[in-house]
């Protein structure tokens, strides 16, 4: 998708190969849905444990995976 995305992994053999959060089984989409929602930082890094550079990237890859298939 784009270079500086780090943190987003596909591997077919880990949730169907969704894209996920690399080394987890946490699908991207459902990050980046929930970081939209209020609250959704502090509940993805206090109960995923997940830092704001993961979810940054999983934000980015799916606003760019969607924008592609808007075209």
């Amino acid at each position: 998708m784009h270079p500086d995305i780090t943190h987003v992994e596909v591997d077919p053999d880990r949730l169907s190969g969704k894209p996920t959060i690399k080394g987890r089984r946490m699908p991207v989409e459902k990050v980046a849905l929930i970081a939209r929602e209020d609250g959704g930082m502090v509940l993805l890094r206090d109960e995923y444990d997940l830092t704001r550079a993961e979810v940054g990237d999983a934000v980015r890859w799916y606003q760019a995976a969607a924008k592609l298939l808007a075209a």
